[in-house]
């Protein structure tokens, strides 16, 4: 009878000792994975940061541009009124007032023009580091699902 209890003991301790490495290494395993799943997580956040200083240097590049604009448009405007009124003819000023308004059209099409072609540029490089991030995710996605 002892060798039964001997036996089912042996037994036991092998099945004990068993789960213990199982449990182990699946302690390992999710140790692994939340180091891998933090390690993402924060480059995502980095990526978000670098997103935003790219945006908030863009802002402060449009403020710039727009004071500097609204200040040439008011030198402008003042010049242009200080023509009006030294005007001696009718004739004079439909002139002067025409060509100052295709001037100001002809300026507001190029600025138009300079701020698409800024807003596209500013966008893609907004968007890199999060198109980059997706990038890391799809290919982690498929190395972690083709296994």
């Amino acid at each position: 009878m002892d060798d039964g209890k001997v036996g089912s003991m042996t037994l036991f301790q092998g099945l004990a000792q068993n789960a213990g490495v199982k449990i182990k290494e699946a302690l390992g395993k999710t140790g692994e994975t939340a180091k891998e799943v933090f390690e993402f997580s924060k480059a995502n956040a980095e990526a978000v940061v670098e997103s935003g200083k790219v945006a908030a240097k863009a802002a402060q590049q449009v403020t710039e541009h727009n004071v500097s604009l609204a200040r040439k448009n008011w030198e402008t405007g003042t010049a242009h009124v200080k023509a009006l009124a030294a005007v001696k003819s009718p004739t004079d000023f439909l002139k002067l007032q025409a060509d100052f308004t295709k001037a100001q059209a002809d300026a507001t099409v190029a600025e138009f023009s300079k701020a698409t072609e800024f807003a596209t540029k500013l966008f893609g490089e907004i968007v890199a580091p999060l198109q980059n991030r997706y990038a890391v995710a799809s290919e982690q996605v498929k190395t972690r699902f083709a296994a």
